[in-house]
């Protein structure tokens, strides 16, 4: 999971900003994002360049952390998914067990 904070001096609090491949961002707040929108974002931020014998390459854009490591405003911290706990039963598997439906 991506934390996505957008924090500008210069905008009021509450205003938003869009960035593209990731959409709204709200000044003064930090944004819950999947792991799929870093692949949503290089997508959107893609270039295309020349190979050597002038056939167009399509070169995938910076990830989230690259593209906003020194800027002043977004901050973008990836929290790795934590591992289920194996002893933790929800609801339905507590009804398979008792053998009750």
């Amino acid at each position: 999971m991506y934390k996505i904070t957008y924090k500008s001096p210069t905008h009021g609090k509450g205003e938003k900003v869009t960035v593209a491949g990731l959409g709204e961002l709200i000044n003064g707040e930090t944004m819950d994002f999947p792991d799929s929108v870093n692949d949503t974002f290089r997508a959107a931020n893609a270039v295309i360049d020349y190979d050597d014998d002038g056939i167009p390459v399509v070169k995938s854009g910076p990830s989230l952390i690259s593209a906003f490591r020194k800027h002043n405003a977004i901050t973008v911290k990836h929290e790795k998914d934590k591992p289920e706990d194996p002893d933790v039963v929800d609801e339905d598997e507590k009804s398979d067990e008792s053998g009750v439906e």
